[in-house]
């Protein structure tokens, strides 16, 4: 939001007619003319704005001699109202990091037709050598710097053999195991890099070139690439991320991280990370409870100048048991491996065939000499829980719903008193065989 008055003081307009970049021209003088420019940051909010015809400039190709042309637009603004030196490369560096670097790199740049590709590598090339200097790059993660430099240099061929190898760098997450423990998730994984050669391993001891100079060639690339990685390993973090997979929204969950350094062939050194996430479904959906869904878990693997996300899992090659549903913050959660992947999700108040109350047998159930019937059911509970018990006589079908009582730790056990409203919770002998079929609601 800008005053008026300051719109009529600077004389600043938005430009009009059709062009790209039109919002960098305009926020850009006005952020660097304003006297004073306030942050509204008590909560964050994400807006997705996209046309139903998904007809939005932003989404279609552009013409890049144009699109280069408007961006240069914005360049001057800043060269206008700044002097040489730190302020002006830092700013002049968000241009070359997103309209530039982030285009030409890994899978976006790949995913261009060879000639159209081609094209846009002239003009930035043209506006790397024109506009940028020597003290832009050097502020940027080391392989946009590597980029930076390839547009740079003129070496479009490496610069594609760059993006084949890096779109082939990905995150693996491995579950490690999963409990609950005081009415929360405890879900253990490790994490690391990977390459189309197995898991990423690195020199420590390897070369550290000028921040500014190309790599001679891929294998350079590599690894200068590996080293940083290695030299910002105690900075290295790893995520948990709960998605809802209707919406999509997406909350970040406690971890505490650890960081081993595991050694590899021929003196190398792998960079893996062991997490520990705590998912309290009472407050997982930022302070708030998991909404009914399916919620999958991902990992965010931010290491080496590289954040990409992977879903945890497959689960490890043993079987991977999972904890049974709990019933936790008035929600009924249950975690499971996701049929073909085996990766991890929760499903939060939809399961009923899945919760395994059909696996109850008399050996599960017991009447006490005071006449309470207790089942031992595979739920778990933090604390003492009120439920609806149905049984349903098999041979009659007749159902009968009565209040009980889930009570931890252990093997959680329903309690029910044959002829009270109310289930005080009792254990013990006289294992008697019941013909029916328990139900949780």
């Amino acid at each position: 939001m800008l005053r008026r008055s300051f719109l009529d003081r600077t004389g600043l307009r938005f430009p009009e007619g059709r062009r790209r970049l039109e919002d960098h021209v305009f926020v850009t003088e006005a952020y660097l003319r304003a006297d004073n420019v306030s942050v509204l940051s008590d909560y964050v909010c994400y807006y997705h704005v996209k046309r139903d015809d998904a007809a939005n400039a932003g989404f279609q190709s552009f013409d890049p001699v144009g699109y280069f042309q408007n961006l240069r637009e914005a360049l001057d603004v800043v060269e206008r109202y700044t002097e040489p030196g730190a302020l002006r490369d830092r700013l002049l560096r968000r241009w070359l990091r997103v309209e530039i670097v982030d285009r030409m790199s890994g899978r976006r740049l790949l995913a261009m037709p060879d000639d159209y590709r081609r094209e846009v590598f002239r003009e930035t090339h043209a506006v790397v050598k024109e506009r940028f200097g020597p003290g832009v790059a050097p502020g940027m993660r080391p392989g946009q710097r590597i980029v930076a430099a390839l547009i740079r240099d003129d070496r479009y061929d490496d610069l594609v053999a760059y993006a084949e190898w890096e779109s082939g760098v990905r995150p693996l997450a491995t579950p490690a195991g999963v409990e609950w423990h005081d009415g929360s998730l405890r879900v253990r994984f490790t994490a690391e890099y990977s390459d189309a050669d197995g898991p990423l391993a690195v020199r420590p001891d390897g070369p550290r070139a000028p921040a500014d100079d190309a790599p001679a060639d891929l294998s350079a690339a590599v690894s200068r690439l590996t080293t940083a990685a290695a030299d910002g390993f105690g900075k290295a973090t790893a995520d948990l991320i709960l998605r809802d997979r209707e919406t999509g929204a997406s909350y970040f969950q406690p971890v505490v991280t650890e960081r081993e350094r595991v050694p590899a062939a021929d003196g190398r050194t792998r960079l893996v990370l062991r997490g520990t996430a705590t998912v309290d479904p009472a407050t997982a959906a930022g302070g708030g409870p998991l909404t009914g869904g399916l919620w999958d878990a991902h990992v965010r693997l931010t290491l080496g100048g590289w954040t990409k996300e992977c879903r945890l899992g497959p689960a490890p090659a043993h079987g991977g048991a999972l904890p049974p549903a709990g019933l936790v913050g008035g929600r009924v959660v249950l975690p499971y491996w996701t049929k073909g992947y085996a990766n991890l999700s929760l499903d939060v108040d939809r399961a009923v065939k899945s919760l395994g109350l059909h696996r109850i047998t008399a050996a599960d159930a017991a009447l006490s000499d005071s006449e309470v019937l207790s089942l031992v059911l595979p739920l778990y509970v933090p604390d003492s829980t009120a439920i609806t018990l149905r049984l349903t006589g098999t041979a009659s079908g007749r159902a009968l719903d009565a209040e009980a009582v889930l009570t931890p730790p252990t093997a959680p056990t329903a309690c029910w008193r044959p002829g009270s409203r109310y289930a005080s919770c009792g254990t013990g002998g006289g294992a008697r065989r019941w013909a029916c079929r328990a139900d949780v609601r």
